[in-house]
């Protein structure tokens, strides 16, 4: 698989808080290798139920060091996780 597309990858972490309640802590975008594909009808059926979403994509990125994606920017435009698996030691992330 060619890794040849970029996309900004923000994570979350949680930490706790003063009284014992959890804070989500967003970092800054980094700029990640990945490469991009479209879904087949059977992701589309298992990650949309009714509702199709024609745009919607895949973004494969090297290890698992992103395994806390919460949002992933990619040309300019905010596209939220819906899904997120690992297959051969590589992260796929289901966006909208």
């Amino acid at each position: 698989m060619r890794y040849d597309d970029r996309v900004q990858v923000v994570t979350v972490t949680t930490s706790e808080g003063y009284l014992g309640d959890k804070k989500e802590i967003e970092s800054e975008p980094e700029t990640a290798l990945c490469a991009i594909s479209g879904l087949t009808n059977s992701d589309k059926q298992t990650y949309f139920r009714d509702n199709y979403k024609i745009d919607a994509f895949k973004v494969h990125l090297k290890g698992d060091q992103y395994k806390n994606v919460k949002y992933i920017i990619y040309n300019g435009v905010k596209h939220e996780v819906v899904g997120k698996t690992f297959a051969r030691s590589n992260l796929v992330v289901i966006m909208a």
